[in-house]
């Protein structure tokens, strides 16, 4: 259905992407079915500002880990990592 129905961000998402993506590396996290990202990212448009992303749809794993998997494969360190999640078990 997200390719299709999408969804809404909220006002200043896009173009706040669009700025801190000059300056840093975007990475998304997510809870999500497989390619629940990709689907998001290319209905919204954010895609280009993400440098990389991971789903438990597509590695099966718990939060904690697929967020390590994406600080090693793009050689970030925790202490280099601002973590910003939108619940409180984030």
């Amino acid at each position: 259905m997200m390719p299709r129905l999408g969804g809404v961000l909220y006002p200043g998402v896009f173009d706040g992407f669009v700025r801190l993506s000059s300056h840093y590396r975007l990475m998304l996290l997510s809870n999500c079915s497989p390619n629940g990202l990709i689907n998001f990212m290319g209905y919204t448009g954010l895609g280009p500002f993400v440098a990389d992303h991971i789903c438990y749809g597509d590695s099966p794993r718990p939060k904690s880990e697929n967020r390590r998997i994406l600080l090693e494969r793009n050689g970030i360190t925790s202490a280099e990592a601002v973590y910003v999640g939108d619940t409180q078990s984030d």
